[in-house]
């Protein structure tokens, strides 16, 4: 993968032509999936009730399952359900099964410390 011409300079008869050593087709198909990431990531956590249920997980760290989360916000569990599948695929959340009987959920942490420095990424590079 050859890195792409960034810069063309031409002066005093000769052409300069500067490369970006780090703009290789592998670099940028890198920072396009972690764009498409912070997307999801952006889009799951723009919904009032998607921030209320990982208020309540991050409080109640393995210890809730999607009933009692439906109970806590007054909606049905189906609704609860497609909430938390869309935190799980942005990769908020971490699924257990401590007694092999109901699911709880865990904060993913990493995903939101790393959010800043995956969006400062994406705007400069």
């Amino acid at each position: 993968c050859a890195p792409a011409p960034i810069y063309v300079f031409y002066g005093y008869g000769n052409i300069t032509i500067l490369f970006d050593s780090e703009r290789t087709e592998a670099r940028v198909a890198e920072i396009e999936r972690k764009k498409e990431h912070a997307l999801a990531v952006l889009k799951a956590l723009g919904d009032r009730t998607r921030l209320e249920i990982l208020r309540l997980i991050a409080q109640h760290e393995d210890q809730i399952n999607g009933k009692r989360l439906a109970a806590k916000l007054k909606l049905s569990p189906s609704a609860v359900s497609r909430h938390l599948a869309q935190l799980k695929e942005a990769g908020l959340l971490v699924e257990s099964s401590p007694d092999n009987r109901a699911i709880t959920y865990r904060l993913q942490r990493e995903a939101l410390t790393g959010l800043p420095d995956v969006l400062l990424e994406v705007f400069y590079h």
